[in-house]
């Protein structure tokens, strides 16, 4: 999609860029193996349709009609049971540059969602050699969690999930 062509994320120890709106990336580490769907809303969503008609997008279509932004899906197994927490996480490869007012701003954005999140943590850097941060408890921050007994089909990444 033209507005998300910028966008996309680096999968560690790959460096494969993952895009959104696309097909669902596979995932395989110490801890789990799977696959994860990363949704964003693009501005068709907001914009009407003819009567008459479907959206041909499916991204399009789920969006519509709902407020979020964006939509992380992961669908995955555990090789095994972690030892305490387990984080989602995002790093920045480059330091982060801001003026004083910037950077009290978004260490105030960022406090809130402290308070409001509990177990967040982050660090903002402007050196490369300690990387910035976010990273979230999965326990804590995620809409859903949706467990598949064994020999069930799992639900399908890019549809509504349902607990």
């Amino acid at each position: 999609h033209k507005q998300l062509e910028d966008l996309y994320v680096m999968m560690v120890g790959t460096n494969e860029r993952v895009f959104p709106n696309n097909l669902p990336t596979k995932l395989d580490n110490d801890l789990f193996c799977g696959e994860m769907l990363l949704l964003f809303r693009t501005s068709e969503v907001d914009e009407p349709i003819p009567e008459g008609t479907t959206d041909s997008d499916p991204v399009v279509r789920y969006f519509r009609g709902k407020q979020r932004r964006f939509e992380f899906q992961w669908q995955f197994k555990l090789k095994k049971v972690p030892d305490g927490d387990v984080f989602v996480c995002c790093e920045l490869d480059e330091p982060v540059r801001l003026g004083m007012i910037q950077r009290t701003l978004v260490n105030t954005v960022l406090k809130f969602v402290k308070k409001m999140n509990q177990g967040f943590s982050y660090f903002l850097s402007d050196t490369s050699e300690n990387p910035s941060y976010l990273a979230f408890p999965v326990g804590t921050s995620m809409d859903r969690f949706c467990a598949t007994k064994p020999g069930k089909e799992p639900p399908k990444l890019g549809n509504e999930i349902y607990e």
